[in-house]
């Protein structure tokens, strides 16, 4: 009579070699994974870009070329008669009508999802509330120097709007002497010559003066803001690129990342805020996605955009500054 064998089941040990194997597995596949995910978000990033681009376009042939203004505060709304419509028809208040967002939806069918995706707003019916939707889209306008940041000033004693730098000056030498009248804002497209080098929209999140480094894992979900400003505003640096040294053993420094959490100085790619304001923003790597006047889509380098004449069209020079007016 023959007697069969017992079925041996797996030892603890090689159990845990499995367990090792499959995590070891894992730990390869996750980066590859990672980076194919993040390679489609930002293919949907830009072709965001390329749908705004088109409306931004529509809106200067529907106006004579002109650029669409920057920013328009609620005195010159009123003297202009501005009636911008919110998807459901009713009137935008006008504390949301001051950015570029809801005037130029209208040349995008009310697609909501190109500048609202981000938050997952999809539906224009449900956009929460206009006036946050309205500063915090997921692109930033070049709103100081493309169509201008406008308000009322009083010219002759009479209430007037005014764009901020209308009579700017250049200040070649960064002395604080002009040189010579030098007209920085672009109100056409046509007067814009360096087309496929200066940026349109970008990637853009509004921060205090901080040290702050360049994408966080976890920074998608960061507010974007309306407008975006290059290095140098006139003559005061409102943002820089930098790398901290590393700090000395027992005194790591703690800095903010772009969610306002601390984490330690150490010879990180950081941006440098100076005066608070609307930066450039990497949402998805490393790199800003932008799109140019002639509707070039890119992903920029913060290196990259720290020239001048990626925002201004008549910069003649990477640190390019002038007076106010």
């Amino acid at each position: 009579m023959t007697r069969s064998r017992a079925h041996r089941g797996f030892t603890i040990i090689e159990m845990m070699v499995v367990i090792i194997i499959i995590g070891i597995l894992l730990g390869l596949l996750a980066p590859a994974l990672s980076g194919v995910k993040r390679q489609a978000a930002i293919r949907a990033e830009q072709a965001n870009l390329r749908t705004l681009h088109q409306a931004w376009m529509f809106y200067a042939k529907s106006f004579d070329d002109a650029a669409m203004p920057g920013y328009l505060n609620e005195d010159v709304q009123s003297v202009w008669g501005l009636n911008t419509k919110l998807p459901n028809n009713a009137a935008v208040p006008p504390q949301a009508a001051g950015p570029y967002t809801w005037r130029l939806l209208e040349y995008m069918s009310d697609n909501v999802s190109v500048l609202g995706g981000y938050r997952d707003i999809n539906d224009p019916l449900d956009v929460g509330n206009p006036r946050t939707f309205a500063e915090e889209p997921a692109f930033g306008y070049n709103a100081l120097y493309i169509g201008g940041w406008w308000q009322m000033e009083t010219i002759g004693g009479n209430p007037t709007p005014r764009y901020r730098f209308a009579n700017a000056r250049a200040d070649r030498d960064g002395d604080g002497v002009p040189n010579e009248r030098y007209g920085v804002v672009a109100r056409s497209l046509a007067q814009i010559e360096r087309s496929s080098e200066v940026i349109v929209f970008s990637g853009s999140t509004h921060r205090p003066p901080g040290f702050y480094k360049i994408n966080q894992s976890n920074q998608r979900e960061f507010p974007g803001s309306h407008y975006v400003v290059p290095p140098i505003v006139a003559r005061d640096v409102h943002w820089q690129l930098t790398s901290r040294p590393l700090a000395s053993a027992g005194s790591f420094g703690l800095i903010p990342n772009f969610l306002g959490q601390q984490i330690r100085a150490g010879g990180l790619d950081e941006i440098d805020v100076l005066v608070e304001d609307s930066v450039p923003y990497a949402r998805f790597g490393k790199q800003v996605s932008v799109v140019h006047v002639d509707g070039s889509v890119a992903s920029e380098t913060f290196s990259s955009l720290a020239d001048q004449r990626k925002w201004i069209h008549s910069a003649n020079a990477s640190d390019f500054r002038h007076l106010e007016d």
